[in-house]
């Protein structure tokens, strides 16, 4: 509800202060005026901002970018991957907070967002690396504007350098055999399973017996793991196992009778149990399992 109070001023004349209540229910001031009328519309003009949430609370853009993220953004990001949190966390110690951790949210305009831009190209950073913390810097300023800090996000018409795509030459099926000659045995069964499926290094890793089935010649792909800084890992291991592969779905890959011989037989020559891996070390009478792969890292 917008109000308006009468006040003297110090010259005696009369002075009216215009007021209104915030989405939180607290009174606030839209200025002081010469006459009333003016006052009113300033009252009323806040209040339609409160109502159609176009409404801006000024005192939160002076709060720091450093304090913002800290306090208000990261906190927000509980939900992402642990390998996407890293990334960012990386991103932030590395560019973001040494460049704009100074500056008050609302002094971050997009000249300023040029200048890291400018300084990123000049400390060869590549084309490709600037445009991913770009994507980064604009949707942290998206969560500020959602969140009623700043008006609108500095990241909009930056000019970014352009990224040129190099070509990739597929290797020949002579280099394929070169190359599977000359990696250890223990291996070449994941790489002729990752050239025909194009599966992950983290969703190769874990494969085994149970993923495998023979008769339908498929392999399901189930879990992956992933590999972040011991810093950054909630269990401070460095390799981490997720229940679920890219883009969270379970898939079944249909492979060729002669890949789906290649790992029966592999599985047949080490004995392999269901909840070990393909790529596992020979047994030895002194180990169990050894140099398979543990669920936190190789062993």
């Amino acid at each position: 509800m917008a109000w308006v109070r009468k006040r003297k001023g110090r010259d005696g004349s009369a002075r009216y202060l215009a007021g209104y209540t915030d989405p939180t229910g607290a009174q606030r001031s839209a200025g002081t005026f010469r006459n009333r009328s003016e006052a009113e519309r300033a009252g009323h003009g806040a209040e339609r901002r409160v109502g159609d949430g176009t409404w801006l609370d000024r005192s939160a853009g002076k709060v720091l970018f450093a304090e913002y993220v800290s306090q208000s953004w990261w906190p927000s990001l509980h939900h992402l991957e642990l390998t996407t949190k890293a990334a960012y966390r990386s991103n932030l110690d590395a560019h973001f907070l040494p460049y704009f951790g100074g500056y008050p949210m609302s002094a971050i305009t997009p000249s300023v967002v040029q200048g890291w831009v400018n300084q990123a190209v000049q400390h060869e950073l590549s084309p490709r690396s600037i445009r991913k913390c770009h994507t980064l810097l604009h949707s942290l300023f998206k969560a500020a504007v959602r969140d009623r800090v700043i008006a609108y996000n500095p990241c909009e018409a930056i000019t970014l350098p352009k990224v040129i795509k190099t070509r990739r030459e597929p290797i020949s099926p002579e280099q394929f055999e070169k190359l599977l000659a000359a990696i250890p045995a223990q291996h070449r069964a994941l790489l002729q399973v990752g050239i025909e499926t194009g599966m992950r290094w983290g969703e190769l890793t874990p494969l085994g017996p149970r993923h495998l089935d023979p008769v339908n010649s498929r392999i399901s792909v189930a879990e992956t793991i992933v590999e972040i800084s011991k810093k950054d890992s909630p269990t401070g291991q460095r390799y981490t196992v997720k229940p679920y592969p890219k883009n969270d779905q379970h898939r079944l890959i249909k492979i060729t009778p002669e890949l789906t011989a290649v790992l029966q037989l592999r599985i047949a020559s080490l004995s392999l149990r269901s909840d070990e891996d393909v790529h596992a070390a020979p047994r030895s009478h002194n180990s169990a399992q050894a140099g398979s792969w543990s669920r936190n890292g190789p062993s």
